[in-house]
């Protein structure tokens, strides 16, 4: 079975599919592509399958491929390699400064893969909690403006059941009056000689 992470690449190669169908043991497992593309390369390889098709949205496969092939291939050794390869076998401080580089190479690759993979679940995180405090603001929001459109409403009801439009008139007859009252009431400033 491939890696994970060759899975996942092979998976993020463009067009991007929208479904994927698995073949696994003679049976096929159509599986919408949901999630991140590492937990749907985790699922595949977890389901072993024996046959991976990338589906568009029609249902036309776009790419197929056997897991199996995916597997990281090693490094064919040429010519050249091999001839510096026994130069430097001779020399024992270049063979260990060797030794230490591929495993400081592979400990930061490690580490690269794992970075990657743990911030893409992040983000992935993070969306769908910004997508449900969303969510949550737009239903507040909804239910605090029924709740002033109530309140308009029982108001209107209490201004009609005292006396009709009197209580909308009286407020816009005191508001008008006072617009009327404060601007004769200003005090001009005095010039000072």
């Amino acid at each position: 079975m491939g890696s994970t992470n060759a899975v996942r690449a092979w998976l993020l190669i463009m067009p991007r599919p929208k479904s994927l169908r698995l073949t696994c043991d003679g049976e096929f497992r159509n599986i919408p592509v949901t999630s991140t593309w590492a937990a749907t390369a985790q699922s595949i390889e977890a389901l072993d399958a024996d046959l991976v098709e990338a589906l568009d949205d029609e249902g036309n496969v776009l790419r197929a491929i056997k897991p199996e092939s995916l597997e990281d291939e090693p490094d064919k050794p040429n010519e050249t390699n091999s001839a510096i390869s026994k130069a430097i076998a001779i020399d024992g401080e270049t063979e260990r400064f060797r030794l230490f580089a591929t495993l400081i190479s592979d400990a930061y690759k490690y580490g690269y893969e794992v970075a990657f993979t743990k911030m893409v679940e992040l983000f992935a995180a993070v969306n769908s909690r910004t997508e449900s405090i969303e969510k949550s603001l737009a239903t507040t929001e909804r239910m605090l403006r029924k709740s002033y459109e109530d309140n308009l409403k029982l108001q209107m009801e209490r201004a009609s059941a005292e006396g009709g439009e009197g209580g909308l008139a009286s407020f816009i007859s005191a508001f008008v009056g006072g617009m009327n009252t404060g601007s004769g009431d200003t005090d001009k400033p005095k010039k000072e000689d």
